[in-house]
């Protein structure tokens, strides 16, 4: 039963970390420490999220190479709900 329950969600700093790129459509790396300091586990989150098909990643050399996450229309679709709950839950507050 509890697996049932179980989701990428459920996994620390997900939620905010699809809910920042959902803010911004597309970051580099090094922003992702914006929501999660540290940069290994930041790297860690936004993987979760790339391998459940939320974001999409690709690297670009302009003398020196950038990773890049962006949401995909899955992402969108799922971030999309996630803010409107977290509305939802604000204008109770």
């Amino acid at each position: 039963m509890d697996g049932d329950f179980q989701s990428i969600f459920s996994e620390k700093n997900v939620v905010s970390m699809l809910l920042f790129i959902y803010a911004n459509k597309k970051v580099k790396e090094s922003q992702l420490t914006e929501i999660v300091p540290n940069y290994y586990t930041s790297v860690k989150v936004v993987n979760i999220l790339a391998d459940a098909g939320l974001v999409r990643s690709w690297s670009e050399k302009v003398g020196y190479t950038i990773r890049w996450y962006e949401i995909t229309d899955l992402g969108t679709q799922a971030a999309g709900h996630l803010y409107e709950a977290n509305n939802l839950v604000k204008q109770q507050s």
